[in-house]
């Protein structure tokens, strides 16, 4: 957790969170930029997502896996089972063939209805290494079939074809509609708000509560500490999240794990290292001011490593005097300079935009950040869930803790309403 006089009081929210040993590969350069393996010869303890690059594709590693030690790569993982064990991985958006599989070893590969494929891992009597790999298909489910064929391990299984690296730019798939969040009880401030219960901040969300383990982790997110407003009773008694907020997407941070290690954290809290410095600084980054995180409990991404490719989830880039935020393959306008100013951002993080991230879908608007105050002409409002509650007064503002000197000038007419501030 994080307290307002910039002093740090740590409350770990992370049971069951996976705190591995990190295999770094030097490139020899001032700093090391490459991060390719992960040993831990265990079980996990709880699911793992891999963000892999060509394809874009998301691989989740499920709780109760085994393996000795797992390597990612752009396009696939490779995984070294030790004997006796099971290891679990699915894909939401494509099949997953597995390569180099041995004849004492067996392998159980289903689809469900939901399209969701998983490969089960069985080995026997002999340590197994295998690369997994998504598709260029998606699975497809057949009632009361399976989707997929197991196998008694009798015969090798046959590699499936690599997946066509996508095409920078490509429209993605259409995104599930998110749920609706949950509202907060009454006596709890909004979703959005940053609140201060007796020095430990903390971020309502989602109708809970959502600490920060350190300075660096909190600042990253662009907050500020007078934002935070004084926690009521019902704040303190809401449900704490399961996990605490890690750095925002997007941020560079050198590891405090070895003081050399730069990483972009990704889409998930992922930490994503570069192939060498030239790709690092070809993108536009430089390694001045890079806060100080101990990244050891942050999955593994897949590493990037071409500077002709868009750059990574989280990137800000300036086309001409555009600037876009690159998230989920699409590049995001701001609604305006005020917009972009609410995530703390600055022009100085921004990176001249390259071809592939021209190319990329332009994706909506990005509008004012939750717990933004705005006045509106004579009126107080708080963006909460991507719409506008109403103060009754500025008396009623200050009465609920927030200070009229946060909010800023700017017209909402384009915002839904959800009623007064409750």
């Amino acid at each position: 957790m994080i307290k307002n006089n910039r002093k740090i009081k740590v409350e770990f929210l992370l049971p069951g969170m996976l705190k591995k040993l990190i295999k770094v590969s030097a490139v020899g350069l001032t700093m090391s930029l490459l991060l390719v393996s992960v040993a831990f010869a265990d079980t996990y303890s709880a699911n793992l997502t891999i963000d892999l690059s060509n394809p874009d594709v998301n691989l989740t590693i499920l709780a109760g896996s085994t393996a000795n030690s797992l390597t990612v790569q752009t396009s696939h993982i490779a995984v070294v089972i030790p004997a006796s064990s099971s290891f679990t991985v699915t894909s939401a958006s494509r099949d997953l063939s597995v390569e180099d599989l041995s004849v004492q070893a067996s392998r159980n590969t289903t689809c469900d209805s939901s399209n969701l494929a998983k490969v089960v891992i069985t080995t026997g009597t002999a340590i197994e290494t295998i690369n997994i790999r998504p598709t260029s298909a998606q699975c497809s489910f057949v009632s009361g079939g399976g989707g997929g064929g197991g196998g008694g391990g009798a015969t090798p299984a046959t590699p499936a074809t690599p997946a066509t690296p996508a095409t920078p730019g490509e429209t993605p798939a259409t995104p599930a509609t998110p749920a609706t969040p949950a509202t907060p009880p009454a006596g709890a401030h909004s979703n959005g708000t940053l609140v201060n219960d007796n020095g430990t901040i903390y971020l309502i969300q989602n109708g809970k509560k959502l600490g920060f383990r350190n300075e660096q982790e909190y600042l990253s997110h662009g907050y500020k500490f007078s934002q935070a407003v004084t926690a009521s009773a019902t704040d303190k008694a809401l449900t704490a999240e399961a996990f605490v907020a890690k750095a925002m997407e997007g941020t560079l941070v050198l590891d405090l794990v070895d003081g050399k290690t730069v990483y972009m954290i990704g889409t998930g809290g992922t930490k994503r290292g570069f192939t060498s410095a030239s790709v690092f600084t070809q993108l536009g980054y430089n390694f001045a001011k890079l806060p100080k995180i101990n990244l050891s409990d942050y999955p593994a991404g897949s590493p990037v490593g071409d500077a002709a490719l868009a750059h990574p989830d989280g990137a800000l880039v300036l086309d001409g005097k555009t600037v876009w935020w690159i998230r989920g393959n699409t590049r995001q306008g701001f609604q305006s300079e005020a917009v972009f100013n609410t995530y703390g951002f600055s022009f100085g993080k921004t990176v001249k935009a390259n071809v592939a991230d021209k190319a990329l879908s332009e994706g909506a608007l990005v509008k004012f950040r939750d717990g933004t105050l705005v006045k509106d002409g004579a009126t107080y409002y708080l963006v909460s869930d991507g719409k506008k509650l109403m103060f009754t007064s500025s008396a009623d503002l200050t009465a609920r803790g927030y200070k009229t000197s946060n909010a800023i000038n700017a017209s909402l007419s384009a915002y839904a309403s959800g009623g007064n501030v409750q």
